[in-house]
């Protein structure tokens, strides 16, 4: 009986799509060497370096959710460049125009991901995270009835559009749960709308999210590799690399039957609950950080970084990003 993972050595796929500017996943090194990565952005690379990975593929591609010729439009703040075109409403509520200018348009013609994972070798998907500014949903939309295999997948869905016609976290969350998917992660992103004192103010409403949805157990289950262990370790896996360590025990409880007991101890050694010391010392710096930002110190602090650097971009708008635990 291999290990589980040289089981899984090929057969683990993530795909990292909008992926400039993004560093290495915080994932156990002993975990590395089963992942087939897939980084795809159209504007800029990702930085990563780590090199244990079974496959790395980085490509300068815009995937959308057809090959027909569309315009590329690259923004003031580069991880705002799209396909689509901007909604008024939210860039003027939150004070957004000369954030979002447009500088420059090159025409594309992008690619699938049913299109791309042949030309890499490959025939599924396990993990799909998407930043891809308002199409998103597309991509998901193409990738047919099957979904290329996801076990789990993590958006960027905004709760009103900055982008003409793109769909709200409510809408991609209806298509996804009817297709056996649940929400078990959400990280919100809070802005503040412009004012007077906009800079100043301790709340703000939510703007977009990271929301995670994983597969429920019983969809994967009703697969024609429902009963593959190589697909029930990915599942539980997969929650747990993605911080949802509980609910990747549970899936490992109700999944021991058909699942090899090294493999099973390997897993819940992964599992391992995040120890209290180090989830109070977070939140306490957390608390630091917030209580600080708001005082007339560091109000003063920023206005002078301001004056000195009067091109440097304002991002007022945001309060803070919170992720769920």
């Amino acid at each position: 009986m291999p290990s589980l993972i040289e089981a899984l050595a090929g057969n683990f796929v993530v795909a990292n799509l909008g992926a400039g500017g993004d560093g290495d996943y915080v994932w156990p090194t002993e975990v590395l060497p089963a992942v087939t990565l897939i980084e795809v952005d159209g504007a800029t690379s990702p930085v990563g370096e780590q090199r244990r990975y079974h496959t790395r593929h980085r490509l300068r591609q815009i995937v959308a959710g057809s090959v027909r010729p569309r315009e590329f439009k690259q923004r003031t703040y580069w991880g705002s460049s799209s396909l689509f075109d901007l909604a008024p409403g939210m860039v003027e509520k939150y004070n957004l125009g000369r954030l979002l200018q447009v500088e420059a348009v090159n025409p594309v013609e992008p690619v699938t991901l049913p299109e791309l994972l042949p030309t890499l070798g490959l025939d599924h998907l396990d993990y799909l995270k998407t930043d891809l500014e308002g199409v998103d949903f597309e991509v998901l939309e193409s990738l047919g009835p099957d979904q290329l295999g996801l076990l789990a997948v993590q958006c960027e869905l905004r709760t009103e559009p900055l982008f003409q016609g793109e769909p709200l976290f409510f809408e991609v969350a209806r298509y996804l749960y009817a297709r056996g998917f649940s929400l078990v992660g959400w990280r919100q992103e809070l802005w503040r709308p412009a004012s007077a004192r906009q800079a100043q103010h301790l709340d703000g409403v939510v703007a977009w999210a990271d929301a995670l949805f994983m597969r429920t157990p019983e969809t994967v289950r009703a697969r024609p590799d429902g009963a593959d262990p190589r697909t029930l370790a990915k599942h539980v896996l997969l929650a747990g690399l993605l911080g949802k360590k509980s609910y990747g025990e549970w899936l490992l409880d109700g999944y021991q039957a058909g699942l090899p007991p090294a493999w099973q101890a390997d897993l819940r050694r992964w599992l391992r609950p995040t120890p209290s010391y180090r989830r109070g010392w977070q939140q306490l710096c957390r608390g630091v950080v917030d209580a600080l930002y708001v005082t007339p110190l560091w109000a003063g602090l920023r206005r002078l970084r301001r004056a000195w650097r009067p091109q440097r971009l304002s991002m007022d708008h945001v309060l803070r990003s919170d992720m769920d635990h």
